[in-house]
């Protein structure tokens, strides 16, 4: 049975390869794996071998990151970026935000599943 934060990798990923994520795994078949020691890390491949990648190495990769926020920072139309919200941040942004969060797993949930847009 899958905890929550396999269920929200999961999601994730699906969601950054509907978005033209490439990666190897993307050519395989792939599973989510919880390990107590290393945290949650990704098998993929078939029976020529099995090949292994940590979250943190795939969720601040430059190109799953584009698949997941897009390259640019989006403001409400008509206006430029002084002075207003953003309506939706590049994935520049979201790398730095994330970087200083301690569950990763939540701010993915809470920025890629949750945020319509």
């Amino acid at each position: 049975m899958r905890n929550m934060n396999e269920e929200v990798v999961i999601e994730v990923i699906k969601k950054a390869i509907k978005n033209g994520f490439k990666h190897d795994l993307t050519h395989y078949k792939w599973e989510v794996q919880d390990c107590d020691t290393e945290g949650i890390i990704i098998d993929y491949g078939d029976s020529e071998g099995v090949f292994t990648i940590a979250l943190e190495t795939l969720i601040f990769s430059h190109d799953f990151a584009k698949a997941l926020w897009g390259e640019k920072d989006e403001y409400p139309d008509g206006f430029t970026k002084t002075g207003w919200p953003k309506v939706r941040q590049g994935y520049k942004n979201q790398l730095q935000e994330m970087v200083l969060v301690e569950n990763r797993i939540k701010y993915l949930n809470d920025n890629v599943l949750l945020k319509k847009g």
